[in-house]
């Protein structure tokens, strides 16, 4: 049976006000195709596939175009999990339609047995089981308790998670014995060690960074686990099927120089064979970094590069610009050559950046919520012995309102 493990696709995405429906609508057309070519059986989409809980009209589009276009391909089952970005409520409405489609998602964990799915061939056999673990709440996993530090709060959520995957995979494994059958798992959640990018948009899941948890709990009688919430490509640990496949495209600048991928398992006779498939670049992201003469120096090199239908995005660091009109300037030039649009201007040594010739601030769509609240905290002269406090419960508070179903009556 051929897999074909995807996540964090981030429908209705933004950048510095850009949308970016194009590069999705190339990406999907793209996988589609992936799936025809490679005869995958089954494709696991692991959480985040909506930017926000309540995507727009178009991301809608592309969500449910896709899913019909997979019946114009081998593929005979879906499955999806919801993920931090996404909405519950939202993701599950039409679960009862889709099912009758084989398309599974599995949005929360309020049915349990909902948790687990059973695969079957067109003669109604199993052939593999899925533990479709979607992103775990604070809330799912553990009661709050009155007058708890950190500490506790931060080992009782750990060991809420762990149990929860203990008792899914306890259930799986009966099953896979019982048919004789591979097992997959999945999660949306942020394991130790994970690598991410400065400003790639990976929200912490949890209060106060807590909780990453340790790759140990996925256990060895499970064929492979497909991982979604990171945005690079990469192995839990050194274990080569436990991974986390990446989003298909950059999320921003940082994300630019990657190979983004999508992951294949091609499991025969309990044999597992796991290929990564690069997703070509449907858009470039590109930052140019230096003085006046490097930074056209390197536009430059862009250009002699750039095949792809989409125009270049790009981020302008300047370095030893006296002012930061040279730097308007030098980004007029870029955007007259007509290969490209400047969406961020930054003068590094003043520690400016530009979005538009009126205005010169520091760009908040690159600070979180939270660091606009240490900012604040700053200006208000906030003493250090009341600052750890304050933003703690300011995180509590953000989190509450980033894990609210907006969808949900």
């Amino acid at each position: 049976m051929k897999i074909l493990h995807t996540s964090d696709w981030h429908l209705g995405k933004t950048l510095f006000g850009e949308k970016r429906y194009d590069e999705h609508e190339k990406f999907l057309t793209w996988l589609i195709g992936v799936l025809k070519d490679e005869n995958i059986d089954l494709i696991i989409i692991a959480g985040d596939i909506f930017d926000t809980t309540t995507p727009s009209n178009r991301a809608q589009e592309l969500y449910y175009s896709f899913l019909c276009n997979t019946k114009t391909t081998s593929c005979r089952h879906v499955v999806i999990i919801g993920g931090n970005h996404d909405s519950p409520s939202f993701l599950s409405a039409p679960q009862e339609l889709l099912k009758h489609l084989n398309i599974h998602v599995v949005s929360d964990i309020s049915d349990r047995e909902n948790e687990i799915i059973e695969i079957k061939n067109n003669e109604g056999k199993q052939e593999l089981i899925v533990c479709a673990v979607p992103y775990l709440k604070d809330r799912d996993v553990r009661l709050s308790v009155p007058g708890e530090s950190g500490t506790d709060k931060e080992a009782n959520l750990l060991d809420g998670i762990r149990s929860h995957y203990e008792e899914i995979h306890a259930k799986a494994k009966d099953l896979k014995e019982k048919y004789n059958v591979p097992l997959i798992s999945t999660g949306h959640l942020f394991t130790k060690n994970g690598k991410v990018e400065k400003d790639d948009g990976v929200r912490e899941l949890y209060i106060g960074s807590l909780a990453r948890v340790d790759g140990t709990i996925f256990p060895d009688f499970v064929d492979y686990t497909a991982l979604g919430h990171l945005h690079v490509p990469q192995t839990v640990g050194e274990r080569d099927n436990v991974r986390y496949s990446g989003s298909p495209i950059p999320m921003g600048f940082n994300e630019g120089y990657q190979n983004k991928k999508v992951i294949i398992v091609d499991i025969r006779d309990f044999s597992t064979t796991i290929t990564e498939k690069t997703v070509p670049v449907f858009r470039k992201l590109v930052s140019l970094k230096g003085n006046e003469k490097e930074v056209l120096e390197q536009f430059e090199s862009i250009k002699e590069g750039t095949a792809e239908e989409l125009e270049v995005w790009v981020e302008l660091i300047g370095k030893g610009f006296e002012t930061t009109a040279k730097i308007m300037e030098i980004a007029g030039k870029i955007e007259e050559s007509g290969h490209g649009k400047v969406l961020k201007k930054e003068n590094a040594d003043k520690r400016m950046t530009v979005i538009s010739p009126l205005e010169e601030f520091e760009a908040l769509e690159e600070l979180g919520p939270v660091d606009v609240f240490e900012r604040l905290m700053e200006v208000k002269e906030v003493s250090e012995d009341n600052k750890k406090e304050l933003k703690g419960a300011f995180e509590a508070l953000i989190y509450e309102i980033q894990n609210e179903d907006k969808n949900k009556e």
